[in-house]
């Protein structure tokens, strides 16, 4: 049995100011994890998906989800093990990857998307991963994959392949439904 995720959203309503609950809440399957989506917006509108940092859930977006809801339908997914979300066996990269691109397939049309921190990192891999799942990409403070020479091992004279070609050979298997 899992345990509940290690950062529980608080559902009430929000008291910092600016701050606006979710007008909708519901969960997508991801690879058997259930991840919350919370939304903001008319559904009608573009999509936006927004993903949070390590140490954050999607309702640390209840202050720029209502500003960015004025123009499109506003989409923030907790993370696995992050928020209403459960927790799962795994915890990977890939895996973090995987579940965005379950989002954004969810959302039934391109949608833009916004990262913050390792949210960013993640945004900006399942961008290369989905080029066309994803209309325009924002990584706010986050870091992301290495150029295409990749990263060296000390005393190692050849890079190996660039962090976008080994998450296409190794994301699906550790993934997989």
């Amino acid at each position: 049995m899992l345990a509940p995720p290690m950062f529980q959203a608080d559902p009430s309503e929000p008291d910092f100011p600016g701050a606006t609950a979710p007008e909708r809440v519901r969960d997508v399957q991801a690879h058997g994890v259930r991840l919350r989506v919370s939304e903001w917006g008319d559904p009608a509108a573009p999509p936006v998906l927004l993903t949070h940092g390590m140490f954050d859930h999607a309702r640390g977006f209840d202050t720029l989800a209502p500003l960015l809801a004025a123009r499109f339908r506003v989409v923030a997914m907790d993370a696995r093990g992050h928020g209403d979300s459960t927790w799962a066996d795994a915890y990977s990269w890939a895996c973090d990857i995987e579940d965005i691109g379950a989002v954004l397939r969810d959302l039934g049309r391109p949608a833009h998307l916004v990262g913050h921190s390792k949210g960013g990192g993640q945004a900006t891999d399942a961008a290369i991963r989905w080029p066309d799942a994803v209309r325009r990409l924002v990584n706010i403070d986050g870091f992301g994959p290495p150029d295409e020479e990749g990263f060296a091992r000390p005393g190692q004279s050849e890079a190996p392949p660039s962090l976008p070609v080994r998450l296409a050979g190794i994301a699906g298997p550790l993934c997989s439904l």
